[in-house]
């Protein structure tokens, strides 16, 4: 039976193979993926998920403040937030500028952990 994605989250530093019938771990490969927020707190440990709106809010916020109102997220991905290029030909603002301010802003964002 093939294990959960929990249960692959959770054996962190583990390489999952099935040579045959059975699911082995190999814990010497040192490759593997981080464990769940929620399993990193209850055990004492730092952790959280990402909330989009904590980042790309202040984001929205600076570009307002520096450049004037408008919508200066088209959209989201991850933790990438798309910029509206439209925007600043429109405003005939340097991409480059726009970049650097949003960066900053999105640098300045303190996150905290669950617990």
């Amino acid at each position: 039976m093939a294990p959960t994605p929990r249960e692959l989250t959770v054996s962190s530093c583990c390489v999952m193979s099935r040579p045959s019938s059975s699911w082995s771990c190999d814990t010497r490969s040192g490759i593997g993926v981080a464990p769940l927020p929620e399993f990193l707190a209850a055990r004492g440990l730092p952790g959280g998920r990402f909330d989009g709106k904590t980042l790309f809010g202040p984001i929205q916020q600076v570009l307002e403040q520096r450049y004037g109102p408008g919508k200066w997220l088209l959209s989201t991905a991850g933790s990438s937030p798309y910029l509206n290029y439209s925007l600043m030909a429109k405003l005939q603002l340097d991409p480059v500028d726009v970049r650097r301010v949003a960066a900053d802003a999105a640098a300045a964002v303190q996150f905290s952990a669950i617990g």
